[in-house]
């Protein structure tokens, strides 16, 4: 038998049993909307490009001899419009953020005050794809994530950037590409730019903040804050340091270099920027 866990709560703690067909999909077959325009008095058309549709999960669940109690905490818990990670027991290496769209009752059983019955639950990710809960495997792990990903050995993985570097690696293992979030602290008297030399696109910033305040420029949401120390959890907005771009992340290795704008414009090897601290963090994910 399996569960899934949604929004922290495992199905068992809500006596909702889950037991996938043969025809449940994890992942793959994805449906895509294509951008297309018929052209009058030519052959064909023109492709301007594709999404990934939204994606939804319907579970056909069933309970057993259960208290009117507990099929209140079920309503409650798959309540229309509350939101989530959903997580499978068959594939724990992986969550999707979810809505309950819809949480059907189907048969009903009731004796002695006891109800026994079949659900079905229907969960809709507006964003399709799947997150992998880890960018790596350490060795201890049992699940099947290698047979639907690029995940490798610990030891394999690049070594993180440095302070005095002029380019540093990434391992995305997802199937699809992502972003690139940095944070940065330290000084530079010209623009600077983070160029991944494997897709070309690059982030440009124009100028660091003062002292050790952190620049984080999120490439997932399309922002720049700052951050008065690296241990702060909350920051302001600010986008007078970046200039333009973010850093996409394609699957598997990705070289980034760090480059700076001379006197003439032109762009070279970092030579006057002074770096206190950099990291960088990825959501891989697969579809």
């Amino acid at each position: 038998m399996s569960g899934f866990t949604y929004n922290g709560v495992h199905s068992d703690d809500m006596m909702v049993w889950f037991a996938p067909g043969a025809d449940f999909r994890w992942f793959g077959d994805p449906e895509y909307e294509n951008y297309e325009i018929d052209v009058p008095w030519h052959h064909g058309g023109h492709f301007y490009g594709s999404k990934v549709k939204i994606r939804t999960f319907v579970l056909k669940c069933y309970f057993e001899e259960i208290t009117q109690a507990q099929r209140e905490a079920i309503r409650r818990w798959l309540r229309r419009d509350t939101k989530g990670r959903l997580v499978f027991d068959d594939k724990p290496f992986v969550y999707w953020n979810v809505r309950v769209s819809k949480s059907v009752p189907g048969q009903m059983y009731h004796d002695h005050d006891l109800y026994s019955g079949t659900l079905e639950i229907t969960f809709t990710a507006h964003d399709p794809f799947g997150y992998l809960t880890r960018k790596y495997n350490t060795g201890t792990e049992t699940d099947d994530a290698a047979d639907y990903c690029g995940l490798i050995p610990q030891s394999q993985m690049p070594a993180a950037p440095t302070t005095l570097g002029q380019y540093f690696n990434v391992y995305n293992p997802g199937t699809e590409p992502c972003g690139m979030n940095l944070r940065i602290s330290g000084s530079v008297n010209n623009p600077i730019m983070f160029l991944n030399e494997t897709n070309t696109t690059r982030c440009i910033i124009r100028s660091l903040p003062t002292s050790n305040v952190i620049l984080d420029i999120d490439a997932d949401i399309g922002m720049s804050k700052v951050f008065a120390s690296a241990q702060a959890t909350t920051g302001e907005v600010a986008f007078a340091y970046h200039d333009r771009g973010f850093v996409r992340l394609e699957p598997g290795m990705n070289s980034i270099r760090i480059m700076e704008q001379n006197a003439s414009g032109n762009w070279q090897a970092r030579y006057s920027l002074s770096i206190n601290s950099i990291s960088v963090d990825y959501r891989p994910r697969i579809l």
